[in-house]
């Protein structure tokens, strides 16, 4: 689904995970509105990123939303992930 789509019927979830899903630029700002639009008011969310360098930016998204954030540097074989858990 396109996470610009505002006709979506997903409802809201206490738990949402992606994974390598910050790929454009717009894509921080689009995606932190679908999170939060789809989150209940308690909401964990865990985002990982290959290094896309799109995190920053959606980061500040979320923060602008209201959610607090760690982050988790690990490894996929041999490249460097990072793991963003933000919760509200």
């Amino acid at each position: 689904m396109a996470w610009d789509d505002t006709d979506c019927k997903l409802g809201k979830f206490d738990l949402i995970i992606g994974s390598d899903v910050l790929y454009e630029r717009e894509h921080a700002e689009q995606l932190s509105i679908f999170i939060d639009e789809h989150a209940e008011v308690q909401c964990e969310v865990i985002i990982v990123d290959p290094g896309r360098r799109q995190h920053g930016r959606f980061s500040t998204q979320m923060a602008a939303k209201g959610y607090r954030c760690s982050e988790l540097s690990g490894l996929e074989g041999t490249k460097k992930v990072l793991i963003m858990h933000y919760q509200k």
